[in-house]
């Protein structure tokens, strides 16, 4: 019924996203200059990959859109009621529609990374005290889309 609306991307309910192999391979280095330990250059560059909070994974199989349902304390009728037999509720019409959220998973699903590489210069200039220049870029290779 809801991919009449909205392109699942091959997700299912209840069903986690395949085993993935991430790869993040860094390097950096630091070179003395002029060998005196006066001025260095510096840098690295890496690929990081993050985790999504451990509470993702568990939505997928609680928050499946079909396990949470209600009603609202009256029967048929309309009358409140109230019986500690579990065996003997009433049947309500709004039980048996599901309600909730949804967490699922695109078939394709990738953990969040990102690319990093950053340079630095330190240099001595007086008294033990160092001057450093250092910059830093950031590209996101892979974030994590949320739809409503």
């Amino acid at each position: 019924m809801l991919e009449q609306y909205h392109d699942l991307e091959g997700a299912r309910s209840g069903a986690m996203p395949e085993g993935q192999l991430m790869f993040s391979p860094r390097v950096g280095f630091n070179w003395d200059i002029n060998g005196t330990g006066n001025t260095i250059f510096r840098g690295g560059f890496g690929i990081f990959t993050s985790r999504i909070p451990f509470v993702w994974p568990g939505g997928a199989f609680v928050n499946n859109g079909l396990t949470i349902g209600g009603a609202d304390g009256r029967d048929i009728d309309g009358d409140i009621f109230f019986n500690p037999d579990p065996q003997d509720q009433p049947k309500h019409p709004d039980f048996t529609i599901p309600s909730g959220q949804m967490d699922i998973y695109a078939k394709d699903f990738k953990y969040p990374q990102g690319m990093r590489g950053s340079l630095g210069f330190d240099k001595d200039i007086f008294n033990g005290m160092t001057l450093t220049l250092e910059g830093v870029y950031t590209k996101t290779l892979n974030n994590v889309p949320l739809q409503k």
